[in-house]
């Protein structure tokens, strides 16, 4: 759920610019310490990730509607820098390939990228957690966490008047309303969602969601922990 399905011509222009421009800074800054750094092995790490996000992002868990999106995994193991890199070359592949729109590729960065980073940082502060699958559960349901409520108050700030989303659909402004799995056809006018059943959407269900990518997460972490410690380092 904090991965933003939403077509081109949902948000409003400043939102998704706004968007570009936060995730641009940020990745300025990435490359310029992947340049201090001038470690390789960074970069490939970066560019697995991002592959890999691609393939789980790309299959939906039934009848959730919902698909891991490995952010978290990328984040403990390629470090916040990589991690965002990872995020931000899955959503622009994913973008165009239609899941969701181009227009929302620095938002979904910044959302997705927020939870690498923050999964990052709750994995170093429980260093005194011993066992790695407790350890990798915790950061990245919290991590996600974060990510969702992220994602909610971009849905949220963004699409306040939800008449004036139905509007644009009914006049085919739209052409595809992708949220929660779930494809609208152009001109069909999605029932009104208040906030609040959002809310609960993505808090509630998401969070089954967000324990089956915690599960993943951990699971792989610890496979990586007993086979290749020096990646977790």
């Amino acid at each position: 759920m904090a991965h933003l399905h939403l077509p081109d011509g949902v948000l409003p222009w400043y939102w998704w610019v706004g968007g570009y421009a936060g995730a641009g800074v940020i990745l300025l800054l990435v490359g310029a310490r992947f340049r201090r750094t001038l470690k390789l092995t960074a970069l490939a790490r970066a560019g697995f990730f991002a592959a890999l996000m691609v393939l789980a992002m790309s299959v939906h868990l039934a009848p959730l509607g919902y698909h891991l999106n490995l952010a978290t995994l990328a984040g403990i193991v390629a470090g916040p820098a990589g991690g965002f890199l990872a995020c931000f070359l899955a959503n622009v592949f994913l973008a165009l390939m239609g899941h969701g729109g181009v227009t929302v590729v620095g938002l979904n960065t910044l959302t997705v990228g927020s939870q690498a980073a923050a999964a990052w940082g709750l994995w170093r502060a429980l260093a005194f957690v011993k066992a790695p699958w407790p350890r990798a559960f915790v950061a990245s349901f919290a991590a996600l966490a974060v990510g969702t409520a992220l994602a909610f108050a971009v849905v949220a700030a963004g699409t306040r008047d939800v008449g004036a989303v139905t509007d644009r659909l009914e006049q085919g402004r739209i052409v595809d309303f992708h949220f929660g799995g779930e494809h609208r056809d152009e001109g069909r006018a999605p029932a009104a969602v208040s906030l609040g059943r959002l809310a609960a959407l993505m808090f509630g269900l998401g969070a089954l969601g967000a324990v089956i990518e915690a599960a993943v997460t951990a699971s792989v972490v610890t496979y990586l922990a007993q086979a290749a410690p020096r990646l977790l380092g």
